[in-house]
C-alpha cells in the first residue's frame, strides 16, 4: 500500500511518470501476501481466475492496472477497510501539504497558474501540482475519505467535519475546478440529508443519488456506442445537446467521438488516438467492455449493501466517486478510486466485520432490544 500511495500523485505533483520500480515492488509484495495465506490452496481457483483476467488485460492494454486491482483486493480480503482508508487519507493529506509547502518556498513548481481555461484567461491555484484540476481532485479525495472516517472513530465529529470542509473547500474553490466545486457541493448536500432527514428516508435518498449518478454515465456509454451522435455547435447553444456539452466543457462530445471510433473491445486497447476524461467512457475503451460491466455491477452491488446495512457514509463515498468520474478518468486506478478502498475486507462486509456485527446489524439488534 505504501508503494501504491507513492505512485498515486507522483505524475500529478512531482512529474514521476515512470515510477515502475514502485509499481513492481508493490505488486510483488501483494503477490507474496496472497501466496503466504493458509487458504491459498483452498481458494486457488479464485486467485487463478482473477490473475488470469489481469494478465489478459495486460496483454491487450500493455498496462498492469487491472492486475494491480486484482492483487490488492485478493490480498486485502480479510483486512480492515477503515485502516486502509485511514492510511490513504493521511497519506494523501501529507502529500498535498508537502507539495504545497515546497511550492510556497519556491522549491517546487508554482503556487498558481495563469492560463486560458475554458477560453478565458484566469489565475488558478495549483500549490505545486502541475494543473489546478489535479489539486482539486486530491483535495476532494482528502475530503471524502476524511468524512467517511469521521463516522468511524473520530472524536468531536461536528467540529472536525467543519474544519475539514473549510480546509478542503477553500483549496477547491481557489483551484476553480468546476468538477471539484460541483462534487464538493453535492457531498455537502448528501451530508445534510444524512444529518437532518429521518433514518429511512435519508438512506433511500442517498441510495437513489448513488445509483442515479453512476447509472446516467453507464447509459450514456451504451447510447454513445450504439447511436451516432451529431457534432455540437461549438460556442453556440442551438439545442439541448449544445447546452449539455457546454456544461461539461466538451466532455460529452469527447466521450461520444471516442466511443464511436472504438465501439466495442472486450479487454482494452493499448493506444487510443483521442482520449476522454469521462470516467466510465474512458474505462470502457482503455480497460475494455468486460471491465466496464464488472465495475458497473460492483458499484451497484456495493450501493445495495451499503443501503441494506445503513452505511450512509459509504453511500456518500460511492456517490462522490461516481460524480467525480464525469471529469476524471481514474476508475481503473486502485490508488485513486475510493470504490476499490471500499472493497478491502469484502468478505467481512456481508454479515460480520472482524468478529463484530457491522453498523447496520448493530442498529437492528438495538431496535429489537
Amino acid at each position: 500500500m505504501v508503494c501504491e500511495l507513492i505512485v498515486t500523485p507522483s505524475g500529478y505533483a512531482f512529474g514521476w511518470y515512470h515510477e515502475k520500480v514502485y509499481i513492481v515492488v508493490g505488486m510483488v509484495c501483494l503477490a507474496l501476501s496472497i501466496l503466504c495465506v493458509p487458504e491459498f490452496k483452498k481458494n486457488w481457483k479464485l486467485y487463478v481466475l482473477c490473475g488470469g483476467y489481469g494478465l489478459i488485460c495486460y496483454y491487450f492494454q500493455h498496462s498492469a492496472l487491472i492486475l494491480r486491482i486484482a492483487l490488492a483486493l485478493l490480498a486485502g480480503r480479510h483486512q480492515k477497510r477503515e485502516q486502509v482508508v485511514r492510511f490513504f487519507f493521511y497519506g494523501t493529506l501529507l502529500i498535498v501539504v508537502y507539495a504545497a509547502v515546497l511550492s510556497l518556498l519556491g522549491l517546487h513548481n508554482t503556487v498558481s497558474m495563469t492560463d486560458h481555461f475554458r477560453s478565458v484567461e484566469e489565475t488558478r491555484l495549483c500549490l505545486g501540482f502541475y494543473h489546478p484540476n489535479s489539486l482539486s481532485f486530491f483535495v476532494y479525495r482528502v475530503f471524502i475519505l476524511g468524512c467517511f472516517l469521521l463516522d468511524r472513530d473520530f472524536k468531536w465529529k461536528t467540529v472536525c467535519f467543519w474544519m475539514l470542509t473549510v480546509f478542503c473547500g477553500v483549496f477547491i474553490i481557489m483551484s476553480a475546478s468546476k468538477m471539484g466545486i460541483a462534487a464538493l457541493l453535492m457531498t455537502l448536500f448528501m451530508y445534510a440529508v444524512k444529518r437532518f432527514f429521518p433514518d429511512k428516508i435519508s438512506g433511500m435518498v442517498l441510495f437513489i443519488i448513488s445509483i442515479a449518478t453512476a447509472a446516467v454515465q453507464m447509459i450514456v456509454v451504451i447510447v454513445f456506442m450504439l447511436v451516432p451522435i451529431p457534432q455540437p455547435n461549438f460556442g453556440e447553444q442551438k439545442n439541448l445537446w449544445d447546452l449539455l456539452d457546454n456544461l461539461t466543457t466538451g466532455r460529452l462530445w469527447g466521450a461520444a467521438s471516442v466511443l464511436q471510433q472504438n465501439r466495442l473491445n472486450l479487454f482494452g486497447i493499448k493506444i487510443v488516438e483521442t482520449l476522454t476524461e469521462m470516467g466510465f467512457a474512458n474505462a470502457s475503451i482503455q480497460q475494455g467492455f468486460v471491465f466496464f460491466i464488472l465495475y458497473s455491477a460492483l458499484f451497484i452491488i456495493l450501493c445495495i449493501k451499503a443501503y441494506k446495512y445503513r452505511d450512509k457514509s459509504a453511500q456518500i463515498v460511492f456517490s462522490g466517486s461516481a460524480a467525480y468520474s464525469m471529469g476524471e478518468s481514474y476508475l481503473a486506478y486502485f490508488n485513486k478510486n475510493p470504490l476499490w478502498l471500499m472493497l478491502i475486507g469484502y468478505e467481512n462486509l456481508i454479515e460480520e466485520k472482524n468478529g463484530e456485527k457491522i453498523e447496520g446489524n448493530k442498529k437492528d439488534e438495538e431496535d429489537k432490544d
